[in-house]
């Protein structure tokens, strides 16, 4: 494979750690992820993020692909620790995110002049951070101290800490203060804090007398120090203070003069008495007391928190939110250990701690709510916890008294997603195998539930016989919503259990061949690379089936062995196909003809492929096959265009126009007649808003479904393709940005590949390179794609100013041109070839001596004339003129004319970014011939064209510089 994108890191530790990995990788051949991933136990999706995703990886995971690369581990460690390991003084941070209602809540109370601020909230939900950001952002001295449950055994230790901080912060604070005060408040503060003189010895701080006594000497310290220097008292983890700490925060409350306070209070916690509880009820009522909720961060915040964390997937931040609830300290815990599906140590200690000395009733109620994984209603719980109806009460209850339980109208669930999982781990095997097959069981006699999840509590069992009827029905189930992820993982899962000598189920009534063919068909839409495997074993089990179904399961085959990269075994299967349906006149020799016409398109056999066409076309009238016709038009059309027919492709267009209405049941048919009706009408010249018209409702329906499959990839590639050569980059962007923080896979080639030109476009060439030869590295199943690929992965490379991989990839693919019907695809990439040779003698210093003749050679030697002028496809035309355009530049001999007839063109086209790349060259040439004048106003009208076309734009503006010396 090729070399693998680079995450944009900041120099330093971390940057150097990723060369280091790169060229490890380099050395060790370019092996493919999936083989590292295999050498070093992980999976290929672990090795992807260590060598491209910004996220700091675990030591184990990369001591292993170190190992596997055949790399130094001890090297790699020391890089690995000198990014790690903190700075001295420098504590890593996150900043806060969200939580702007309270910021704002918090800011009225300090404007206010409030006494006592508590912010409360669960576990995790942020509480500590958003008590330091207030804190800081007071413009006041911060007086922090944190209680803990030892707090509890130690009279006011969070008050001694806060005067402690003060005197420590600046003796002199603190003097000064009590220099003001009455002669009892040093030696009544002394009990708390030593350091501040002798104690009173009289003093007991337990006496009511005292006690009172001390706090005022407390509170009036406190407003001295504020007098003084304005400050703000902030306690952490109140919830764990003494009962003689909230006392003085009573007292204070209700003080006159002293500083705010500032307190975090956690809640839903079953360790925390009731008296503390009775405390916090009766002070939040008081005056000057303000309370702030601090709940779950919605998901756009949660996904704001991870990237500061390293993680860009929003897949995979989206997972990491739903599982952490939202609550940021478990988002944080899980994002470092995002490569494993299992608890992190601390949260699996934290949750496991409340699940403790359960009573039976309770532990069977969360044990079963933890393995169900879903709210469950008071209807069903009895049949699912095996509970008699007063146990069930009891078991509720005891959940409820402990703040595991979440309720809603009709139904309960435990408190947290990560708490469940707790649960499930904490379960033995034994119990986890007799919990499952009761939900099972139970389950199945509840017509609301889903299969998929009775198909997984059988699964869970080991018991594959009942699993695999409930497998066959949720993958239709997925079909029907158009999941074909999940369908395709129920068709797989069905047939790994399938038993050698079942030949049909009869209830829900499928034989083995047809759920081969039906995993084919979703395989093929959504994961191809793993079809292959299926293809080959559905292939040696055609003899099970009849001959339609062989020749259908042969057709997938063919399809996917021709999109992982194999034409010679996709031709054969699909000559089996063919032979299988041989003389019939069906709607499946329809889908077998079509097959068989791309796979000689994808090879070249361009002439084969039209009389196929034809047939399909003839076959479809005959049988009366409406939407078998619609696709076989296109193909006419096609081949239409190649004739140089204009008007006639248009006319196919049209009449394969499926109408108004999206039909639910044909939305993934009406996928491919937009892929190929927005492809044909880009060609042959029509404007973009023709280009969203065709394709834009076919979009957003499927979008609407959550449709994402290989063909939809297609989709969204025409449509920005077309939007960002008419310079409608943010429409254009709009279509694919989504995908933007991912990395390139044989989902979304194709709109990855225009991701990269926008980010060219855009400015960020060196990003647009790494995403564009991520991409190349893909299988691409067509010659005409192969083209496609090399045209914009060489452009991006020359605004790189790598010339010299463009120019050798240019031409080991031109050859091709040489043998098969592939010259039709080739204007773009020879016009590429030849601005790479233009550029390379510069760039290089190496004059390219022959480079211009060996060109020439290969368009003499071409099949056909890709420049030959067709009405059917209007960019030849401007392709033509620049082609000779780049030969000029190429001999050092300007050529003005060619330049200005692309430039013409260009504009009738309305591709302004191509126009303006030849007016900067017209321009060079004016330059060249003494006309200065003609120069500027091309490299204006140019400046005009490029404005959003950012190293477009800086080469005009650089030469317009040049020649005006402004």
């Amino acid at each position: 494979m090729g070399a693998l994108p680079r995450p944009a890191v900041s120099a330093g530790p971390h940057r150097e750690l990723v060369e280091a990995l790169h060229d490890l990788h380099h050395r060790a051949g370019l092996p493919s992820l999936r083989r590292i991933a295999a050498e070093a136990g992980c999976s290929h999706t672990t090795v992807s993020h260590i060598l491209s995703s910004p996220r700091v990886p675990t030591w184990d995971h990369l001591s292993a692909v170190v190992e596997a690369l055949d790399g130094d581990p001890d090297e790699f460690h020391r890089r690995w620790l000198a990014l790690t390991s903190p700075t001295p003084g420098e504590v890593p941070d996150v900043p806060l995110v969200g939580r702007q209602d309270e910021l704002a809540l918090g800011h009225g109370f300090f404007r206010d002049t409030g006494r006592l601020l508590v912010l409360q909230g669960q576990a995790g939900s942020g509480k500590t951070r958003l008590l330091e950001a207030l804190a800081a952002g007071a413009d006041r001295q911060v007086l922090a101290a944190r209680c803990v449950p030892l707090s509890q055994g130690e009279p006011l230790m969070p008050l001694a800490a806060v005067i402690r901080a003060a005197h420590r912060q600046d003796g002199g604070w603190v003097s000064e203060a009590l220099q003001e005060l009455p002669d009892f408040v040093t030696p009544s503060l002394a009990v708390l804090v030593p350091e501040l003189g002798e104690a009173d010895q009289s003093s007991d701080v337990d006496g009511a007398f005292a006690r009172h006594r001390l706090f005022t000497a407390a509170c009036l310290l406190l407003d001295a120090l504020d007098r003084h220097r304005p400050c703000v008292v902030a306690f952490d983890d109140l919830h764990w203070a003494d009962d003689s700490t909230r006392d003085f925060l009573s007292f204070a409350v209700g003080y006159d003069q002293a500083p705010p306070i500032l307190a975090a209070w956690r809640i839903g916690d079953p360790d925390i008495g009731q008296t503390a509880d009775d405390w916090r009820t009766h002070t939040l009522g008081l005056p000057g007391v303000t309370t702030i909720p601090v709940g779950p961060l919605e998901e756009k915040e949660s996904l704001a928190q991870l990237r500061w964390l390293g993680i860009d997937n929003p897949d995979t931040a989206r997972a990491l939110h739903q599982r952490s609830g939202g609550l940021p300290l478990f988002t944080e815990h899980l994002a470092r250990a995002a490569d494993t599906d299992a608890l992190p140590d601390r949260l699996a200690d934290l949750l496991t701690q409340r699940l403790r000395d359960l009573p039976h009733q309770a532990r069977r109620v969360a044990d079963t709510l933890a393995l169900l994984d879903r709210p469950a209603t008071a209807t069903h719980l009895p049949d699912l916890t095996g509970l008699t109806h007063d146990d069930l009460t009891t078991g509720l209850h005891q959940l409820a008294d402990r703040h595991l339980l979440l309720r809603a109208t009709d139904a309960v669930a435990l408190g947290h997603p990560l708490l469940a999982q707790a649960a499930r781990e904490h379960l033995l095997p034994t119990e986890r195998h007799d919990h499952h097959r009761r939900l099972a069981t139970a389950l199945e006699h509840h017509p609301d539930a889903a299969p998929s999840e009775i198909a997984a509590h059988w699964r869970a069992t080991g018991d594959t016989h009942h699993a695999l009827p409930w497998d066959v029905r949720a993958a239709r189930e997925a079909e029907r919503r158009f999941a074909l992820v999940e369908a395709a993982d129920h068709w797989v899962r069905a047939l790994e259990a399938w038993p050698p000598s079942l030949a049909a189920l009869a209830e829900p009534a499928m034989t083995r061949p047809a759920a081969l063919l039906r995993a084919l068909q979703a395989l093929f839409e959504v994961d191809r690379p793993r079809a292959r495997g299926l293809a080959s074993m559905a292939v040696q089990e055609l003899g099970d089936g009849s001959a339609t179904e062989a020749a259908l399961v042969l057709k997938f085959a063919a399809m996917i062995a021709n999109s992982t990269g194999d034409p010679e075994s996709a031709l054969d299967r699909i000559d089996r196909a063919m032979a299988l349906v041989g003389p019939q006149r069906s709607v499946e020799t329809v889908e077998v003809l079509q097959t068989r016409h791309f796979l000689l398109g994808a090879v070249g056999r361009d002439s084969e492929a039209r009389d196929v066409a034809f047939e399909t076309a003839d076959l479809c009238r005959e049988i009366g096959d409406e939407a078998g016709l619609r696709d076989s038009l296109l193909l006419l059309a096609d081949h239409a265009q190649d004739a140089g027919d204009r008007v006639q492709v248009l006319q196919y267009v049209a009449a394969a126009d499926p109408g108004p209405g999206l039909p639910k049941g044909d939305l993934l048919r009406l996928i491919h007649l937009a892929v190929q009706r927005t492809g044909l009408l880009h060609s042959a010249g029509a404007a973009s808003d023709a280009v969203l018209a065709a394709g834009r409702p076919t979009l957003e329906a499927a979008e609407a479904w959550g449709l994402d499959t290989n063909r939809m990839d297609h989709l969204r590639n025409n449509l920005c393709r077309s939007l960002r050569r008419a310079g409608r980059l943010t429409e254009a962007r709009a279509v694919v940005d989504h995908l933007a923080s991912e990395i390139p896979d044989h989902r979304h080639p194709w709109a990855h590949l225009e991701l990269a030109m926008l980010e060219l476009a855009s400015g960020h060439a060196s990003e647009a390179l790494r995403r564009a030869r991520a991409v190349e590295v893909l299988p691409t199943a067509h010659l005409a794609n192969d083209f496609g690929v090399a045209e914009d992965v060489g452009e991006i490379e020359l605004w790189n100013g790598v010339t010299e991989a463009a120019l050798a990839r240019g031409f080991s693919l031109l050859e091709t041109t040489r043998e098969t019907d592939s010259a039709r695809y080739a204007a773009g990439l020879l016009v590429i070839t030849a601005r790479a040779a233009a550029e390379h003698a510069p760039a290089s210093g190496q004059r390219q001596d022959g480079v211009a003749d060996r060109l020439g050679r290969v368009l003499r030697e071409a099949t056909e004339d890709p420049f030959a002028p067709l009405d059917s496809v209007p960019k030849r035309r401007p392709l033509s003129a620049q082609w000779l355009g780049e030969l000029g530049r190429i001999d050092g001999k300007p050529d003005l004319e060619a330049w200005s007839t692309a430039i013409r063109h260009w504009d009738a086209l309305e591709r302004p970014f191509d126009a303006a790349y030849c007016r900067w060259r017209a321009a060079q040439a004016c330059i060249e011939l003494g006309q200065a004048t003609a120069a500027a106003r091309l490299l204006r009208r140019g400046l005009k064209d490029a404005r959003e076309h950012v190293p477009l734009r800086d080469a005009l503006s650089a030469t317009l510089r040049d020649l005006t010396g402004s």
